[in-house]
């Protein structure tokens, strides 16, 4: 008998509750004649339609926890790419992506009174890696 991690969100507030599988059913139609909207299952082969009712979507296989599959961002479309033994490449599109968040971050503390001196080292930082990507295409 599997478990899972049912969240339950109303109102702007999400409560989890661990149940058995074959439980999940009963449980969502119960919780839905008590108000909540929203439910999710922690494990993403599992789902809840519309009727509350209790689906498992055989073509989803799920990543062991701790490999590449399970945690890298991005894992699959490098998979559909045909890029998985490409590390530079997936480094270069990380580093890209750190790029982006930092200039994000940077944009969100325009509105704050962070010093400017930290803003320029966070600045430095962005200004890096572009820099440090090209050393990595070499």
């Amino acid at each position: 008998m599997n478990e899972v991690w049912l969240i339950c969100k109303k109102d702007g507030k999400a409560s989890a509750h661990k149940l058995a599988e074959q439980d999940v059913e009963g449980y969502v139609n119960a919780l839905r004649d008590k108000g909540f909207e929203e439910f999710e299952i922690s494990k993403p082969e599992y789902g809840i339609n519309n009727q509350g009712r209790f689906e498992v979507d055989s073509n989803h296989v799920v990543a062991e926890f701790g490999t590449y599959a399970a945690h890298q961002p991005g894992y699959e479309k490098f998979k559909q790419l045909g890029v998985l033994d490409d590390y530079v490449y997936q480094s270069l599109v990380h580093m890209g992506n750190a790029s982006h968040q930092l200039s994000w971050a940077l944009t969100v503390l325009e509105h704050t009174d962070v010093s400017n001196e930290l803003q320029e080292e966070i600045r430095q930082v962005v200004t890096a890696i572009p820099k440090l990507q090209e050393k990595l295409r070499t």
